[in-house]
């Protein structure tokens, strides 16, 4: 009797422990959730910052437009690998010597001459100007070693060209030669149309001074 009397009694205190604990624990969690901050799931969700775009370069200015070439540059471009077929005929062989035929070829820089290449006188650089009127003059000086120089002076009319060749040699008297021709494929540099033949001036004589031809002088009138 007496021992069913202690179990029942520790039954109680057993049930009363657990009961205690059960009711301490439910406290102190509750305690944690009103302890623990709260999260709002409708709050937007900050997002990280963009990065800044690179700055792009500006644009640069637009090419300058080429530079226009000049008349001279375009006679040159013009007379690039040209050929033209001539007659060199002596100025004061009085129409008695045979006219000489030659081919004259051009580059942008340089002229050679077939006649005179055989004679030993070698391509050279020419200059080249350009007129009022629009006529295309071009000049040259070629040489040959302990022979002498020969000058060239050129225009353009159209399709024809004509001058004046200047051999003046080491040891002799100068040789003049007045030239006329066309271009073998009907190239026209310049004008449209030829214009008229004028009086070739030796090139000799070019740095002669010019002078006036002599007037006898005036007769006084006697007055009356």
């Amino acid at each position: 009797m007496l021992m069913r009397r202690a179990r029942a009694l520790l039954l109680m205190v057993a049930t009363a422990v657990l009961a205690f604990a059960q009711v301490g624990f439910a406290a102190e969690k509750q305690a944690q959730t009103q302890a623990a901050p709260t999260i709002d799931r409708a709050a937007p969700v900050p997002q990280p910052a963009a990065p800044i775009a690179a700055q792009e370069p500006a644009a640069a200015p637009a090419a300058a437009s080429a530079k226009p070439k000049t008349p001279e540059e375009t006679v040159r471009a013009e007379l690039s690998g040209t050929k033209w077929l001539i007659e060199l005929t002596p100025i004061s062989g009085g129409g008695k010597v045979k006219p000489a035929k030659d081919s004259v070829t051009f580059d942008a820089t340089k002229i050679g001459s077939e006649h005179m290449v055989k004679q030993g006188y070698s391509e050279s650089n020419y200059t080249l100007t350009i007129g009022e009127d629009g006529t295309a003059v071009w000049e040259t000086m070629q040489t040959k070693e302990s022979e002498g120089v020969a000058f060239w002076r050129g225009e353009f009319h159209g399709d024809v060209m004509r001058g004046v060749l200047s051999k003046h040699p080491l040891k002799g008297d100068p040789e003049d030669f007045s030239f006329s021709g066309r271009e073998e494929n009907g190239k026209t540099i310049g004008a449209s149309e030829p214009a008229p033949a004028a009086a070739v001036r030796p090139a000799s004589s070019a740095l002669a001074p010019a002078t006036s031809p002599s007037q006898p002088p005036k007769k006084k009138k006697r007055g009356h």
